[in-house]
C-alpha cells in the first residue's frame, strides 16, 4: 500500500482535507441557518447517495463485477434509508470511511474519487450536526465536531500505520 514517506505524507494530507468537509459543512450551516430545517431531508438523501456511491466504487476497483458493485451500493442506500434518523448511524458510517480511505489507496483514481466523496459526505454531515446542536455556541460546535468525528482521522492513520508495520516483514 503506502511505503515511502512522500506517499505517506500525501495520504495524511488528503485524509485531513477529506475530514475538513465536516467543518466546511458546519461553516455553511453557520452562514445560512435558515436553510437547515428545510434542507435536512435533502442532506440526508445526499449522504445516503454518497455512501452508496463509495460502497459501489470500492468493490469495483478491487475487481468485482460492475453489477455486483452497484448492487452493494444500492443495498447500502436502502438499508440507510430504512434506519432511524439517529446521529449514531452517521457517526458509525463516517468512522467506517476511515478504513475505506485506506482501502482506496489501491489505485490512484480510486483514492482521488473516494477522498472527494468523503469530503462531499462531510458537507451535509457538518450541516446536520449544526442543525441538531443549534443551541450551542459556534466554538463549542466546532470543538464537538472534532470530538465526534475526529476518530475518522485516528482510524485512517492507525490503519495506515498497521499496514506500514506489516509491510516491513
Amino acid at each position: 500500500m503506502i511505503t515511502d514517506f512522500s506517499a505517506w505524507l500525501t495520504y495524511f494530507l488528503t485524509l485531513i482535507v477529506a475530514f475538513l468537509g465536516v467543518y466546511v459543512g458546519a461553516v455553511l450551516a453557520f452562514i445560512s441557518p435558515e436553510e437547515l430545517k428545510s434542507g435536512d431531508r435533502y442532506f440526508k438523501g445526499l449522504m445516503h447517495a454518497l455512501a452508496g456511491f463509495i460502497a459501489s466504487l470500492i468493490p469495483f476497483f478491487y475487481g468485482m463485477n460492475i453489477f455486483f458493485s452497484i448492487g452493494i451500493g444500492v443495498l447500502l442506500v436502502i438499508v440507510l434509508y430504512m434506519l432511524p434518523d439517529q446521529p449514531v448511524f452517521e457517526q458509525s458510517l463516517y468512522l467506517i470511511f476511515g478504513a475505506v480511505f485506506l482501502m482506496a489507496t489501491k489505485d490512484k483514481n480510486l483514492f482521488i474519487s473516494v477522498a472527494s466523496l468523503i469530503f462531499l459526505f462531510g458537507l451535509p454531515l457538518g450541516s446536520r450536526y449544526v442543525h441538531r446542536n443549534s443551541k450551542k455556541s459556534y466554538g463549542t460546535i466546532l470543538a464537538d465536531i472534532f470530538l465526534t468525528y475526529g476518530a475518522f482521522l485516528v482510524i485512517g492513520l492507525l490503519a495506515n500505520l498497521i499496514v506500514l508495520y506489516f509491510a516491513r516483514f
